[in-house]
Order: C-alpha cells, then structure tokens, then sequence
C-alpha cells in the first residue's frame, strides 16, 4: 500500500493500456504493409518504416517518467530530455487542455503546465494522456498536500 501524499515520492510512468493502443494502431499499420509488401517488393521499405515508427513508439512511452518528491518535480519524455523543478521554484500549476492558442497544437492535448518562478526557464508541457485516470488523480491529490504542507496553496490553485 503507497505511503501518504506528503512522506513518499510519487513516481509515474506510462499506464499499460497505452502500450496496447499504440500496438493495436502500429500493428495494424504494420500489418497491411507487410501484406503489401508480401505481393510488391518495393513495399519493404515502407514495412521497415512502419516497424521503425512501432518501435519508436514503444520508447517514447518507455522513457516517459514523473516523479514528485518532498522537494521536486520531475519530467522526463524521450524528446525533451529530463526537466527538474524544485517545488519551491514553481510559479504555477495549472491543467490545460485543447487548442487554445497557435502554439498548442504542438502541445500534448491533455497537459499540467509547470510554471517556473525564473522566467528564463521555460515552462514544463506534462502529458497526462499516457497515465492512467487513477495516476491523474493521485498526482493531483500528491501536489495539493504538498502545497498546502508548504503553505503556498496558490501554486496549485488551477488544478
């Protein structure tokens, strides 16, 4: 059984059901180009990159990570790197989600934005469409208590 939100880290991943959903789209992909590929031999090329495309997949979602610690916020995503926040450092918390400006079409479309207090650090973009609803939920509950523990209740006020 977890400790509570305030004593222990928080350490999230990329939910099961992510990987299956991403293998049912790639392998199906997959799959009609290897029969494809099967009747032309000039498809091999387009079935090696269907393979590479599921493969890549498959490690995005591996490297997806986020941990909350007594004093930090980390996020780590295969394109981006590792990105860490002491709690302290944080301006803002807020869920975003959608379309709202030109520039988030490139964001994940469900997202907690990190805010930091230094404005030379750009802001975290965490997708939460890979966790599971239960892990949402949790990393919310997590950050609130920590928050509210540190008497800064503002930081969290948009979730």
């Amino acid at each position: 059984m977890p400790a509570g939100p305030t004593t222990s880290s928080l350490d999230l991943k990329a939910t099961a059901s992510a990987y299956v959903v991403l293998g049912i789209i790639f392998g199906f992909l997959t799959g009609l180009t290897a029969l494809a590929a099967a009747a032309q031999r000039n498809m091999r090329w387009a079935l090696l990159a269907c393979i590479a495309a599921w493969a890549v997949s498959y490690v995005w979602l591996f490297r997806f990570r986020l941990v909350v610690s007594s004093d930090s916020l980390s996020y780590t995503s295969l394109f981006c790197g590792t990105r860490v926040r002491r709690l302290t450092d944080i301006k803002n918390i807020k869920l975003e989600s959608g379309i709202r400006e030109y520039s988030d079409r490139f964001k994940p479309l469900f997202r907690l934005v990190v805010v930091s207090v230094r404005p030379e650090e750009t802001r975290i973009n965490i997708n939460l469409k890979v966790l599971a609803a239960s892990s949402v939920r949790e990393l919310l509950e997590t950050l609130r208590a920590r928050y509210k523990t540190m008497g800064m209740t503002k930081v969290v006020r948009g979730l």
